[in-house]
């Protein structure tokens, strides 16, 4: 990190935000009273934590006794997390519904094209994602799989593996002590990642896309480099890196936010320059991506279509002005009615002035706030028991998992108790955190975590979007974990 007192009040500044912002959630989640699946007991969930918390402190305690390695623990979960992932296939399979629903039935039909389509001539930002899919099934269709629904929720398994994997690497770079052993544990048990199996949308890809731009942010903050020295495989690393970004863009444009913040934070790091010089070439790589998804996909859209029916991101600004942020179908409606595009985008400025104006006028700007940020980060479940509602199979699971399953308050309070338990921990890293020569690293982090923050309170608003950044949540959760159970530096 660059020797200079005024970095590090900048540093600092963004510590203060994280916290501000974050302070502001769990204040939300504590003191109100919005119901999304259930209402909870508070006094319950916090002896919830404290026993969870037990319960980790034990199996870190018996993990570091064990003499297994590092490698094999891995291993050993990895298998186990694949024969669950399977049993959650065969008895939690979910009919496509929602956007999904829409995707997939244009993608698996011989009949439909994806370009004819005015479904993504209205949500572009699932083009690429449907194109993605076709091509993943193009070799369960050459061997005449009827049922194409199973081969998608594999393909849906693998890249969430995919994303464990880079989160896995990404703990390995900052973390070198044996807390590794119980992150391990905590990521490969975090039930909605497991969850989101049957559950196939833009999310899931998101996660691990999430997941590759974290590694290699971190590991590029973490390299020093030799004047004058240009490495070739960090060229290669960059170059993928901005491919990566590219196609992310193209699914889920928020994940512009965490390269974003790599690139305030490595203003700090010491002749950022040279590491600027590799960014450079992501940048480069990742405009390739959005001009060649322009220029040979969405280029292949009638134009008048286009501009008629497309809905215009101030919809979802407007949206995220409504009741809790939340979805609403009479919006969508009202947008879709205001005629052309530019017509669309007028309305929806004017509709966003007058529900700031009516806001500020009732003085109840912060209970709007509060309602939002608890409708999107106070459900642990992450919406899975609406997503998971249309199951082809009924079964004992869904007493659990289903908000009117006989058991579900166990599964609620189970994953809830957690949820609390994570952000917690996340306002605690700056405190928890052990200080080392990669606290940069951090400052990342919670860099990233501040602009989805900003973000969110814009936008329209779901609970199921917090799931493509539960990496980087689960990483800021980890850096006060580690600074716990570990007395010295890494």
């Amino acid at each position: 990190m660059k020797n200079n007192n005024f970095l590090k009040i900048l540093l600092k500044c963004i510590v203060a935000i994280f916290l501000i912002c974050f302070g502001f959630i769990l204040i939300s989640l504590i003191f109100n009273k919005i119901i999304i699946f259930k209402k909870f007991n508070w006094i319950i969930i916090l002896i919830g934590i404290i026993i969870y918390s037990g319960y980790l402190f034990l199996i870190y305690k018996i993990l570091t006794k064990t003499n297994i390695s590092e490698k094999k623990y891995v291993y050993i979960f990895m298998a186990i997390y694949a024969i669950l992932q399977i049993l959650i296939i065969i008895f939690l399979p979910v009919e496509p519904s929602w956007d999904f629903k829409v995707v997939f039935d244009i993608v698996t039909s011989n009949n439909s094209s994806i370009s004819e389509s005015i479904y993504f001539y209205q949500f572009q930002n699932n083009v690429l994602f449907a194109y993605l899919l076709k091509l993943f099934l193009i070799p369960f269709k050459l061997i005449k799989i009827k049922n194409l629904l199973i081969p998608a929720m594999i393909i849906n398994a693998i890249v969430l593996d995919l994303g464990l994997i880079f989160v896995y690497r990404t703990i390995n770079l900052i973390f070198k002590s044996k807390s590794k052993k119980i992150l391990i544990y905590l990521l490969f048990t975090c039930l909605p990642i497991l969850l989101y199996v049957p559950i196939i949308y833009t999310d899931t890809i998101a996660f691990t896309l999430i997941s590759i731009i974290c590694y290699y942010s971190v590991y590029f903050l973490k390299r020093t480099y030799p004047i004058n020295n240009f490495d070739k495989k960090d060229l290669l690393k960059s170059i993928f890196l901005g491919l990566i970004i590219g196609i992310g863009i193209n699914i889920k444009f928020t994940i512009i936010i965490l390269f974003i913040a790599f690139l305030i934070i490595v203003f700090f790091k010491k002749n950022c320059l040279r590491t600027y010089k590799y960014a450079a070439f992501s940048i480069l790589s990742m405009i390739l991506i959005i001009f060649l998804n322009k220029t040979f996909i969405t280029a292949k859209f009638n134009k008048d279509l286009l501009n008629d029916v497309k809905v215009p991101a101030t919809h979802w600004i407007m949206m995220g002005l409504h009741n809790y942020g939340n979805y609403n179908y009479e919006d969508y409606q009202n947008t879709f009615d205001a005629g052309d595009y530019k017509l669309k985008i007028k309305y929806n400025k004017k509709e966003i002035s007058n529900r700031i104006k009516k806001l500020f006028k009732t003085k109840k700007i912060l209970t709007f706030y509060m309602n939002k940020n608890t409708y999107l980060w106070g459900d642990g479940t992450l919406y899975s028991p609406e997503l998971l509602r249309l199951s082809t199979n009924k079964n004992i699971i869904h007493e659990f998992i289903l908000s009117n399953g006989k058991y579900f308050n166990i599964f609620a309070y189970y994953l809830q108790v957690k949820h609390i338990l994570l952000f917690i921990l996340m306002l605690l890293s700056p405190i928890l955190k052990k200080r080392n020569k990669n606290d940069l690293i951090y400052y990342f982090i919670i860099c990233a975590l501040i602009g989805y923050f900003l973000f969110f309170n814009i936008w329209e608003v779901s609970s199921r979007y917090l799931f493509h950044i539960l990496p980087i949540m689960l990483i800021a959760c980890f850096y006060s974990i580690n600074g716990v159970l570990i007395k010295k530096n890494d």
